[in-house]
């Protein structure tokens, strides 16, 4: 903590936004792109916690067996939740959250199919692992990248918003969703296509925001002017 550079009174830096805007709303763009990436990668995060009652009400495997999957789960957020902010640092906020979130989205499928066919504790086990291994190393990324993006006067209120509204609109109602789309279909597939396409509004967006990795400080002068 003591490397990082202080910014309460660093010149804010350039950006689209217009200098006399104020308040929340006025950073439209950051704030419209945050959303859609809350929205991506809360998503992923509800329908990750959602694979034991997946693996025991669908699949109908042991509750031992399905109980697998969040440990897989847990594991995975911790390690690669502090690597994804590692690789942040070193190689910038879009490159990492970007390259997860396509592995995501190109490994869903295959995970889930596995899943479905195998029904046994190692592959659920593995998969969950690894998808989430693949979505938390984004989520704490995509977090300081919004961050980030939106100017000292607003960033409190403005992450706080969209945050809110992201997790309680889209988190909130992933789980009840897929139990509905699983029990109309019938098709125990269904998750892996909406996990697919959440992963892909979040790329998008993710691609549109401006890459925010700060400049390295080296002169304790440059945080005075």
């Amino acid at each position: 903590r003591r490397r990082l550079p202080e910014t309460l009174h660093r010149k804010e830096v350039p950006s689209d936004i217009h200098p006399t805007a104020r308040g929340p709303f006025s950073h439209f763009r950051p704030l419209a792109l945050g959303l859609a990436m809350i929205m991506s990668f809360t998503t992923s995060t509800y329908v990750l916690l959602y694979m034991t009652t997946y693996a025991s009400q669908t699949l109908h495997m042991s509750p031992t067996d399905s109980f697998g999957a969040s440990v897989a789960n847990g594991v995975g957020g911790i390690v690669f939740a502090l690597l994804g902010g590692f690789l942040a640092d070193r190689y910038g906020r879009k490159p990492v959250m970007i390259t997860a979130r396509v592995l995501l989205l190109l490994a869903t499928f295959p995970a889930f199919l596995l899943i479905v066919r195998n029904h046994d504790a190692v592959t659920l086990i593995a998969a969950t692992g690894l998808l989430s291994a693949l979505s938390s190393t984004s989520v704490g990324v995509a977090l300081v990248a919004l961050t980030e993006s939106l100017r000292k006067d607003v960033r409190s209120s403005g992450l706080a918003i969209v945050y809110a509204i992201g997790v309680t609109v889209f988190g909130g109602l992933a789980q009840p969703f897929i139990t509905l789309i699983l029990k109309t279909s019938g098709n125990p597939m269904a998750p892996a296509w909406y996990l697919m396409a959440a992963a892909a509004i979040g790329i998008v967006a993710m691609s549109l925001l401006k890459e925010t990795k700060p400049v390295p400080i080296t002169d304790a002068r440059a945080l005075m002017e």
